[in-house]
């Protein structure tokens, strides 16, 4: 079913249905996400609060609420970071922290609860064609610079 991750209550309430449901839980997959596009001086406060919402409270979010299932599981967490999360991209400052900021999350997980027996990785691919990037793929002089790096 479709959550809002942005939104707490709507989160915890999936995984009260999943546990319902499907009566354990063995892996996450945190991979919701926008994208704002724009200079730190272009974009606004409310782009910031939109993004952050989705990229990363959403990861917090599911990730908190999911973790007594998944340390009774033993089970795994797949958090997609991006290439942004390791480096910088043109006008994409708030995608950039919020992917950093998960990439840095995660290593934070693993290390507080191997021990538990959950697993935490980040995948951080490059730029992906789909609806988010339809926009940049179609800027030559955007695609160059990438494909400089």
């Amino acid at each position: 079913r479709a959550t809002d991750v942005a939104d707490p209550s709507d989160v915890e309430a999936l995984f009260k249905e999943v546990a319902t449901r499907f009566g354990r839980l063995d892996v996450l997959v945190n991979n919701a996400g926008i994208v704002k596009s724009g200079k730190v001086t272009e974009l606004g406060i409310e782009d910031w609060k939109e993004l952050m919402s989705v990229d990363l409270d959403g990861v917090f979010y599911c990730t908190r609420t999911a973790m007594p299932a998944l340390i009774a599981s033993k089970g795994n967490i797949i958090n997609v970071s991006s290439v942004s999360g390791l480096g910088g991209d043109w006008g994409m400052s708030f995608y950039n922290a919020a992917k950093g900021a998960i990439t840095n999350f995660t290593r934070s997980l693993a290390m507080d609860h191997g021990a538990d027996g959950v697993r935490v990785n980040a995948v951080c691919p490059s730029l992906t064609r789909s609806e988010l990037t339809e926009d940049m793929l179609g800027d030559k002089a955007l695609m160059a610079k990438f494909m400089e790096r």
